[in-house]
């Protein structure tokens, strides 16, 4: 199993306090009142799916193929559909029609601004999921 350092799962988590800041907004000074409160619903289930979501942000390696869990979704693909693992990083697969699909691991950034020592530790689980996918 791999899976991001417990600061990453807080710093995901941390949009759904966001996001529910700016539905309560919508709900109590909206700018257009009845679009904005309609707004806000879909903002306040957005927070409450984040929050419980992003404890359990992972990527899975089992006899299945790859689970990746992400903030909003989760989608195993077969082992034997995986063509690679990208810098991106993402998983690189083909469907059972044969298109070229890709699964973004959005919670184990390799590029950009990350701490070293986050860096260090998302490499090293990228890593270990392109030796896996082998």
């Amino acid at each position: 199993m791999l899976s991001p350092l417990p600061v990453t799962k807080a710093a995901c988590a941390l949009m759904a306090p966001a996001a529910a800041l700016v539905a309560g907004m919508l709900v109590l000074d909206p700018p257009v009142p009845v679009v904005s409160q309609a707004a806000a619903v879909p903002l306040a289930v957005l927070a409450v799916v984040v929050l419980v979501r992003s404890p359990r942000l992972q990527v899975r390696c089992d006899s299945r193929g790859v689970t990746v869990r992400g903030v909003l979704w989760s989608r195993t693909i077969p082992r034997r559909a995986v063509v690679a693992v990208t810098d991106w990083p993402a998983v690189v697969w083909h469907d059972t029609r044969g298109r070229r699909r890709w699964t973004p691991i959005s919670f184990l950034p390799v590029s950009g601004r990350v701490a070293g020592f986050v860096l260090r530790h998302d490499q090293r689980e990228i890593a270990r999921l392109r030796r896996w996918t082998r």
